[in-house]
């Protein structure tokens, strides 16, 4: 155990002590009053007076950026910073406490980039959100019930951004599933305690209200931001997945993201609670399901959501198959909700399909993508143009799902591909002025040209010409593309 030092001097502008520079350091300041036990210990000059969201953490690893209004707006794109800037200032002006919370404030500690902007602030947003649409020049939304709103816009460059707002509140929820009966006018404290999991419960004030009173440049009453050096992830409370089974998905997501693992309490809590996720309608579960294909590790989180069990409470016919399986070994990166269903449901049975696609709510564009994957994975991988008529059209989706669960057809794709953009070397007012008559037979005719074409037995508009001269002389023709 590493013990306890109590000194400060000097602590500003020493770098942390470590075997390879310690002796310059212990000469430099301290002299004969550091030994070597202290080296041994492996204690940093840096580390003599822990900030106050360390909580004990290696500052080597965590936090990798320190969490502060200026460290906020760098990491930013210019498009919120400028945005986050304007609500700063009304905030000041109205007296307002505002604060960035959960997600911004994690990621920014973490090092991660800054995907979006959460404010809470401590009354009605409706006079800070009218204030800052007029100033920005921005479309406001907002939810009176929940004390949310949101602020769309862009720059003057056409950059767009979008700002989400809610006040202070604590919730309570009636039954699982159902949506929170909300309390406003709580504390920062309240508020962060009805969040999901600790990383989240973390806000950094930003106004001067927000920032009153207070010896720490963090709110951070449950110690998240140790969590993400410690590789893991905690709930709040045990009846957490019981109150909003949405949470399970979230876990997936947040674990894969930053690389997290369930502590012994939320590990638990998953294997007892999963099956509260009969409780989420449709809508809610297809929006779980698009945030997971977001992520830039989305392979990850969907292979945690199928160890853990979550697909199939969601639905069985969503759980991984070993071709499914390989096939999110080589996803790379963010995807489709549609690519990423299709993979999951292509190679299952046509009522396991529909009922699983009912059960997430699948709008038309995913059904469609799944529907093609799975008539794509029926064909043969023949490239000849019988079957690559019969496999066109398919959406993209679903052709991309098809690479990821049977490699072998990437020739075929790559036929189907250049099939689709083969066409006949006449048109039909072509064909008319060479006398072949509107209707079956100039579908017919150019059909056989298309086909011809693509075999390479067509080259050019006059060799079409001359076949198709043939065939007017020739009516009876059995075989017209030869």
């Amino acid at each position: 155990m590493r013990p306890k030092v109590q000194w400060t001097m000097w602590t500003p502008c020493v770098p942390p002590l470590t075997a390879r520079n310690a002796p310059a350091v212990r000469c430099l300041l301290f002299g004969p009053f550091i030994t070597r036990a202290l080296v041994r210990a492996g204690i940093g000059l840096s580390r003599m007076v822990p900030a106050p969201w360390e909580r004990g953490q290696e500052r080597t690893d965590h936090p990798r950026m320190r969490p502060s209004v200026t460290a906020l707006r760098r990491a930013l794109p210019p498009a919120l910073r400028t945005s986050l800037d304007h609500a700063i200032a009304v905030a000041d002006e109205l007296g307002l406490g505002l604060w960035a919370v959960g997600g911004p404030v994690r990621d920014l500690v973490a090092g991660l980039p800054l995907r979006d902007l959460d404010l809470a602030i401590n009354g009605p947003t409706s006079r800070l959100v009218a204030r800052l649409a007029a100033d920005l020049d921005a479309q406001a939304h907002e939810e009176p019930r929940f004390g949310t709103a949101s602020l769309t816009g862009t720059t003057a460059t056409g950059d767009p951004w979008v700002l989400d707002l809610a006040r202070l509140r604590t919730e309570r929820y009636v039954r699982p599933g159902a949506l929170p009966t909300v309390s406003l006018d709580a504390t920062i404290e309240a508020d962060l305690a009805r969040r999901d999991f600790s990383v989240n419960a973390v806000a950094l004030p930003l106004s001067r209200a927000a920032a009153s009173g207070r010896k720490s440049g963090l709110v951070d009453p449950y110690g998240g931001l140790e969590d993400p050096a410690a590789r893991r992830l905690r709930i709040l409370h045990p009846a957490s997945f019981r109150d909003d089974a949405t949470r399970l998905w979230r876990a997936a997501r947040f674990a894969a993201r930053l690389r997290l693992r369930p502590d012994r309490a939320t590990a638990r809590a998953i294997a007892e609670d999963v099956h509260y996720l009969e409780t989420i309608s449709p809508r809610r579960l297809w929006r779980e399901l698009a945030l997971v294909a977001a992520e830039p590790r989305a392979a990850a989180a969907v292979s945690l959501l199928d160890r853990w069990g979550i697909l199939a409470a969601t639905h069985p016919a969503l759980t991984l198959t070993e071709q499914s399986r390989a096939a999110l070994r080589r996803l790379r990166g963010a995807t489709t909700p549609e690519l990423l269903l299709a993979v999951l449901l292509a190679t299952r049975e046509p009522q396991e399909r529909s009922a699983a696609l009912a059960r997430l709510g699948a709008p038309r564009t995913a059904t469609r993508s799944v529907e093609d994957a799975a008539k794509l994975l029926a064909l043969s991988a023949s490239s000849d143009p019988d079957t690559l008529q019969q496999a066109s059209p398919t959406v993209p989706a679903a052709r991309d799902a098809v690479r990821l669960l049977d490699p072998s057809r990437r020739i075929q794709l790559a036929a189907l591909r250049r099939w689709e953009l083969t066409k006949s070397p006449l048109s039909a007012h072509e064909l008319r002025t060479l006398g072949i008559e509107a209707g079956t037979a100039m579908g017919e005719a150019l059909a056989e040209l298309r086909r011809a074409r693509y075999l390479g037995t067509l080259n050019g508009a006059p060799a079409a010409r001359r076949l198709v001269r043939t065939w007017v002389a020739n009516p009876a023709r059995e075989d017209p593309h030869t």
